[in-house]
């Protein structure tokens, strides 16, 4: 599953987008603080095209989990 988080008000949480923080730093992967408030907008069951890269989610069911979060 993905999560796309929106906000207006800055980030409450740590980015892992350094060698340092990540084995995979182009994930752009984040760690909310332990009660963050927010809203579930949308889930969504998506099947991804079969030309997508990275190709091991080509065809694949993906869940799509969209929050907005409240800070």
């Amino acid at each position: 599953f993905f999560i796309s988080v929106q906000n207006y008000n800055g980030f409450n949480g740590f980015r892992l987008n350094g060698e340092k923080y990540s084995a995979y730093p182009q994930e752009r992967e984040v760690i909310l603080l332990d009660g963050t408030k927010v809203i579930v907008m949308k889930v969504e069951d998506v099947k991804m095209p079969d030309s997508i890269t990275p190709l091991h989610l080509a065809g694949q069911h993906v869940t799509f989990i969209h929050l907005f979060a409240v800070c």
